[in-house]
């Protein structure tokens, strides 16, 4: 698992979402960072069920755990992990990598 460096971790203001490209060489993978409660998460930056963009139509949270919810159909994801639910039953999960704070940096585990 390759530990790639995606942002100075001042650049990140708390419950401001931010999207970041990373280099893969083939292609470029967006990766939205967050930074709740003094946490970093990194996460897939579309809605797993409509793909609408979570850094303009997601609400952050830090009630109940880390979690996004989508303003447009109310999907509620879970940071640390992943899963989610939208109303009663389970949602497709959001994809999320392991983020690392070093040195003023932001390290994601992809």
């Amino acid at each position: 698992m390759a530990e790639i460096e995606v942002a100075a971790f001042e650049e990140l203001k708390e419950g401001r979402p931010l999207t970041k490209y990373v280099d893969l060489g083939d292609r470029l993978l967006p990766v939205l960072l967050i930074k709740l409660g003094g946490e970093v998460y990194a996460l897939e930056p579309l809605c797993p069920h409509a793909k609408w963009p979570l850094e303009v139509f997601g609400v952050f949270t830090e009630r109940g755990g880390a979690k996004v919810v989508c303003k447009i159909h109310w999907g509620v994801w879970d940071l640390s992990d992943g899963g989610g639910r939208f109303k009663d039953r389970e949602a497709p999960r959001l994809r999320t990598y392991k983020a690392v704070v070093r040195d003023g940096k932001v390290y994601v585990q992809l």
